[in-house]
């Protein structure tokens, strides 16, 4: 196989792979009712939740979303987490944003009370900016299994790629891969 990376934004991936742009989505498209209408996935690399992240200057305790009923909050454009945000019914206003730079910055800012993303990329994201926390105590609603993403069809590859991960799994190389960036209590 060739393998060329194209870089795009969770909201891009369904689109890229409906136009042929991309095979295959390695991350940024996340299995759901809706999302299994339009492509297809392979079997669970990790299963894990939506982080929220807040000022650090917050002491907070935030359990759930209810804590912050009234607020306004925001998420990434054409997320689940953006869709879960409005579903609630619970906020003020839920902001989309077109990626992790620019609602990190309405965190920061205060344009927006939390932002809610994938717990797998919120530590990177907060690592980078030095005035923003995950919250600890908040209690994830979802529970996402991340998954590659494939147009519709392409059952060939899919199939492919889910014997590769029983492989890597079963002969511990996924969960190395995954020790190296602390994900591999994620694995189920």
């Amino acid at each position: 196989m060739r393998i060329e990376f194209h870089p795009l934004l969770g909201g891009d991936m369904l689109p890229a792979l409906n136009a042929n742009i991309v095979d295959m989505s390695v991350t940024g498209l996340n299995a759901s009712p809706d999302t299994a209408t339009q492509a297809d996935f392979s079997n669970a690399v990790l299963t894990f939740g939506e982080a929220m992240v807040v000022k650090n200057t917050d002491s907070t305790q935030f359990k759930s979303l209810d804590d912050l009923k009234g607020e306004i909050v925001g998420a990434n454009a054409g997320t689940i987490y953006a869709d879960m945000l409005r579903k609630s019914g619970l906020f003020k206003e839920v902001k989309v944003y077109a990626g992790d730079p620019t609602v990190l910055a309405a965190v920061s800012s205060g344009d927006i009370k939390a932002y809610f993303g994938s717990a797998v990329v919120a530590p990177a994201n907060v690592a980078r900016t030095p005035d923003l926390q995950i919250v600890k105590t908040y209690i994830p609603r979802l529970q996402i299994g991340a998954a590659f993403g494939f147009r519709k069809g392409q059952q060939d590859l899919v199939t492919k790629v889910n014997a590769s991960l029983a492989k890597f799994k079963a002969d511990g190389t996924l969960k190395s891969i995954l020790a190296k960036y602390d994900l591999d209590s994620l694995i189920k």
